[in-house]
């Protein structure tokens, strides 16, 4: 959850500075269900439950011919998974804005999931202060 940075209007200390971590992955020669929304979306869930996260809500669109992008809204920010089955390829986005969320955790899960052959990772660090 984003911090409350209008502080004691609300009654609550204001945050001075608070980190943003996203991991975005590139999933490549995929053995995993990358036409099936409702497990890739289940997985996102999954994912969500080992780092502690709450799920607020969550949507999928599965593509013709073929494809899928899966989101899940968390209170901490957002997952999700966009798949390419033709290419055996997906891409992920995991963004936490809540200290001690890790976004490698969740790749931890999602990864049996999508059986890559190959992953190309590339973590940015936001920090954001008043």
């Amino acid at each position: 959850m984003v911090p409350d940075l209008a502080g004691p209007k609300r009654g609550r200390p204001v945050a001075s500075r608070f980190a943003i971590r996203q991991l975005l992955l590139e999933a490549r020669r995929c053995k995993g269900p990358l036409d099936d929304p409702d497990r890739l979306s289940e997985a996102l869930r999954e994912a969500a439950a080992a780092v502690g996260a709450k799920v607020e809500g969550g949507c999928h669109a599965h593509f013709v011919p073929h494809g899928v992008t899966a989101v899940i809204i968390l209170a901490e920010s957002h997952m999700s998974i966009s798949t390419w089955p033709e290419y055996e390829f997906a891409l992920v986005d995991v963004l936490f804005c809540r200290s001690g969320a890790s976004p490698e955790l969740a790749w931890a899960s999602l990864e049996p999931v999508l059986e890559p052959g190959e992953v190309e990772r590339d973590l940015v660090t936001r920090r954001v202060s008043r």
